[in-house]
């Protein structure tokens, strides 16, 4: 006769942290796909963990995890798997997530790269280290700088493709502010998220507030406020070192 045996195999003990549903491309400031992570022992079976908080860690490079100075983000385990639902990153770039659990001191593997892609066109702005001013000298170049497209959360904006202009203002004896003309190139479009300006000046001194405007509307104008010197002006004066110049 044949004699059946029930037997129950019980997991070994948790060994492993695994990503069970990692992460995915996201839209920066949505909220991600939710993650699951899960405990496993040497041959891989499910472990159920019930103490203890996972800390989730976000980085966006390839080195010492120790170092990152990043965002994370913590889960208790006393009600079942670890899910982390409300997972939202708003700066745009490649990422990959860590995992580690506080009360056995144990570390996922990183999980695979995603990438946070910059949300919706928002407003405009200098890009960093391309900004114009504070104070330019009548007649010669602004020098190189850029008007960037920016979303909500100065992510640059790299698929649109636009057209800025650029127009300068200065105020009047009433202290209205007049339409002043620019001499260069004062319209360029939108590459990779960047207007590149080269060859811009004023011929006029005194303050100038240099406008850059989207070709789309819904775009408030970028203002920026330089001071034009005459050619022969020394810069010192200008920052109050000694006696000030007049215009």
């Amino acid at each position: 006769s044949v004699t059946n045996i029930s037997v129950t195999v019980l997991a070994s003990p948790a060994s492993q942290l695994v990503f069970v549903v990692g992460p995915t491309p996201v839209v920066a400031g949505e909220t991600m796909p939710s993650l699951t992570l899960g405990f496993r022992d040497a041959y891989g079976n499910a472990v159920d963990i019930h103490s203890g908080v996972l800390q989730l860690t976000v980085a966006d490079f390839e080195g010492d995890w120790s170092d990152a100075v990043a965002r994370r983000f913590d889960v208790g385990l006393d009600s079942g798997p670890a899910i982390f639902s409300e997972v939202v990153l708003t700066k745009a770039g490649r990422y990959r997530l860590l995992a580690h659990w506080d009360e056995g001191d144990m570390f996922s593997p990183p999980s695979d790269w995603f990438v946070v892609s910059p949300g919706t066109r928002d407003h405009l702005g200098f890009g960093e280290n391309l900004a114009p001013g504070p104070i330019e000298v009548a007649g010669q170049s602004f020098g190189r700088f850029a008007v960037v497209l920016l979303d909500r959360f100065d992510n640059v904006v790299t698929t649109d493709s636009s057209v800025i202009a650029l127009s300068g203002r200065m105020q009047g004896p009433d202290q209205h502010w007049l339409e002043v003309p620019l001499d260069g190139d004062l319209s360029n479009p939108v590459e990779a998220g960047y207007a590149f300006f080269d060859d811009v000046a004023a011929r006029r001194t005194g303050l100038l507030q240099l406008v850059a405007t989207s070709s789309h509307q819904e775009l408030l104008p970028l203002q920026q406020e330089l001071t034009i010197v005459p050619a022969d002006a020394n810069r010192l004066n200008i920052l109050g070192l000694t006696s000030p110049w007049r215009a």
